[in-house]
């Protein structure tokens, strides 16, 4: 069953935010023909920089930021080329740029074995 299929009390604590699940939302959110953002950002011609391309935005709590840092294939905001961040913007995978945030929804003790579940607001501008 696709994580986005479950209900908030089958979620458990080991489900983490990872590309699987980024690449899912982004596929949801083009079957509902979602506008991304449309500017892209261009690699500099400094060393370790990435080009961004047009993307969704997700807002996530601190929480889930930290298992998305380390999920394969992250740009973390520092890497961008042209330094052009959105405010709070901590990098991006796939197709969305994310916005870290206290006011994110947190389901406290909602999940499997009262597991805190963290929402993520995907938002296309």
């Amino acid at each position: 069953m696709p994580l986005s299929d479950k209900v908030n009390t089958d979620i458990t604590a080991a489900m983490k935010l990872n590309l699987a699940g980024i690449q899912e939302a982004v596929r949801t959110l083009k079957q509902n023909n979602a506008d991304k953002i449309t500017e892209m950002i261009d690699p500099s011609d400094g060393a370790n920089t990435s080009p961004v391309g047009a993307a969704f935005i997700g807002f996530v709590h601190p929480n889930a930021s930290y298992d998305l840092k380390n999920a394969t294939g992250f740009i973390r905001v520092e890497q961008y080329g042209q330094r052009k961040a959105l405010p709070g913007e901590i990098g991006s995978l796939d197709e969305v740029r994310f916005i870290e945030s206290t006011n994110a929804k947190v389901f406290t003790g909602a999940g499997a074995s009262s597991a805190d579940v963290y929402a993520k607001l995907w938002r296309n501008v």
